[in-house]
Protein backbone atom coordinates (compact mmCIF):
# COMPACT_ATOMS: atom_id res chain seq x y z
CA UNK A 1 0.00 0.00 0.00
CA UNK A 2 2.61 2.57 0.79
CA UNK A 3 4.62 1.47 -2.31
CA UNK A 4 1.57 2.31 -4.93
CA UNK A 5 1.35 5.38 -3.15
CA UNK A 6 4.53 6.65 -3.92
CA UNK A 7 4.78 5.97 -7.14
CA UNK A 8 0.80 7.95 -7.02
CA UNK A 9 2.24 10.79 -5.58
CA UNK A 10 5.67 10.70 -7.77
CA UNK A 11 3.14 10.14 -10.85
CA UNK A 12 1.23 13.59 -9.77
CA UNK A 13 4.12 15.26 -8.74
CA UNK A 14 6.39 14.73 -12.07
CA UNK A 15 2.70 15.10 -14.46
CA UNK A 16 2.74 18.45 -12.51
CA UNK A 17 5.55 19.99 -12.94
CA UNK A 18 5.80 18.63 -16.23
CA UNK A 19 2.86 21.06 -17.35
CA UNK A 20 4.24 23.98 -15.35
CA UNK A 21 7.21 23.50 -17.08
CA UNK A 22 5.67 23.80 -20.33
CA UNK A 23 3.30 26.66 -19.31
CA UNK A 24 6.68 28.80 -17.79
CA UNK A 25 7.93 27.65 -21.75
CA UNK A 26 5.37 29.49 -23.28
CA UNK A 27 5.51 32.18 -21.67
CA UNK A 28 9.99 32.53 -21.61
CA UNK A 29 9.99 31.91 -25.66
CA UNK A 30 9.43 34.41 -28.15
CA UNK A 31 9.07 32.49 -31.09
CA UNK A 32 6.12 31.02 -31.67
CA UNK A 33 7.40 27.93 -33.05
CA UNK A 34 9.39 27.30 -29.76
CA UNK A 35 5.91 27.68 -27.71
CA UNK A 36 4.06 25.41 -29.51
CA UNK A 37 6.65 23.11 -29.04
CA UNK A 38 7.03 23.43 -25.41
CA UNK A 39 3.72 23.14 -24.83
CA UNK A 40 3.10 20.40 -27.02
CA UNK A 41 5.56 18.16 -25.27
CA UNK A 42 5.35 19.22 -21.72
CA UNK A 43 1.89 19.03 -21.64
CA UNK A 44 1.51 15.80 -23.39
CA UNK A 45 3.74 13.91 -21.11
CA UNK A 46 2.22 15.75 -18.16
CA UNK A 47 -1.39 15.14 -18.58
CA UNK A 48 -0.42 11.70 -19.34
CA UNK A 49 1.17 10.96 -16.14
CA UNK A 50 -1.26 12.77 -14.01
CA UNK A 51 -3.80 10.60 -15.16
CA UNK A 52 -1.43 7.62 -15.13
CA UNK A 53 -1.51 8.62 -11.38
CA UNK A 54 -5.11 9.07 -11.09
CA UNK A 55 -5.59 5.06 -12.89
CA UNK A 56 -3.65 3.87 -9.73
CA UNK A 57 -5.52 5.71 -7.39
CA UNK A 58 -8.57 4.26 -8.57
CA UNK A 59 -10.22 0.75 -7.67
CA UNK A 60 -13.03 0.78 -10.16
CA UNK A 61 -11.89 -0.87 -13.64
CA UNK A 62 -14.50 0.53 -15.60
CA UNK A 63 -13.29 4.18 -14.56
CA UNK A 64 -9.75 3.20 -15.21
CA UNK A 65 -10.53 2.19 -19.15
CA UNK A 66 -12.10 5.45 -19.24
CA UNK A 67 -9.25 7.14 -18.30
CA UNK A 68 -7.02 4.89 -21.00
CA UNK A 69 -9.38 5.96 -23.23
CA UNK A 70 -8.71 9.79 -22.26
CA UNK A 71 -4.83 9.13 -22.28
CA UNK A 72 -4.71 7.88 -25.31
CA UNK A 73 -6.86 10.71 -27.01
CA UNK A 74 -4.52 13.37 -25.41
CA UNK A 75 -1.95 11.34 -26.49
CA UNK A 76 -3.25 11.34 -30.58
CA UNK A 77 -4.64 14.76 -30.09
CA UNK A 78 -2.42 16.94 -28.43
CA UNK A 79 0.73 16.87 -30.78
CA UNK A 80 -0.79 17.13 -33.62
CA UNK A 81 -2.82 20.09 -32.83
CA UNK A 82 0.43 22.02 -31.58
CA UNK A 83 1.77 20.77 -34.93
CA UNK A 84 -1.05 22.57 -37.08
CA UNK A 85 -0.62 25.38 -35.02
CA UNK A 86 3.27 25.35 -36.02
CA UNK A 87 2.56 24.65 -39.43
CA UNK A 88 0.07 27.62 -39.65
CA UNK A 89 2.62 29.99 -37.57
CA UNK A 90 4.96 28.78 -40.72
CA UNK A 91 2.91 29.71 -43.20
CA UNK A 92 1.65 32.72 -42.01
CA UNK A 93 5.64 33.95 -40.92
CA UNK A 94 6.71 33.42 -44.70
CA UNK A 95 9.88 31.47 -43.10
CA UNK A 96 12.71 30.78 -45.79
CA UNK A 97 12.68 27.48 -46.36
CA UNK A 98 16.28 25.57 -47.92
CA UNK A 99 17.03 21.97 -47.91
CA UNK A 100 20.83 20.77 -47.16
CA UNK A 101 22.79 19.96 -49.92
CA UNK A 102 23.58 16.57 -48.97
CA UNK A 103 20.10 15.73 -48.20
CA UNK A 104 18.58 12.95 -50.04
CA UNK A 105 15.51 14.56 -50.74
CA UNK A 106 17.36 17.95 -52.22
CA UNK A 107 16.87 16.68 -55.76
CA UNK A 108 13.19 16.21 -55.48
CA UNK A 109 12.22 19.13 -53.46
CA UNK A 110 14.78 22.20 -54.31
CA UNK A 111 12.47 25.01 -53.04
CA UNK A 112 12.85 28.17 -51.27
CA UNK A 113 9.71 29.71 -50.34
CA UNK A 114 9.80 33.37 -49.29
CA UNK A 115 6.20 33.86 -48.85
CA UNK A 116 3.25 32.00 -48.35
CA UNK A 117 1.78 33.19 -52.02
CA UNK A 118 4.79 32.28 -53.95
CA UNK A 119 4.19 28.55 -52.10
CA UNK A 120 0.47 28.68 -53.09
CA UNK A 121 1.32 29.65 -56.68
CA UNK A 122 3.92 26.62 -57.17
CA UNK A 123 0.99 24.79 -55.82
Amino acid sequence: MILSEIIISLLLFLGSMLVMFGALGVHRFADPLCRSHALGKASSLGICLILSGFWMAMDDEVSGLKVLLVITFCLLTIPMASHLVALYVYSIQGTEVTLKPDSPATEQHVHTLKNPTERDSQL
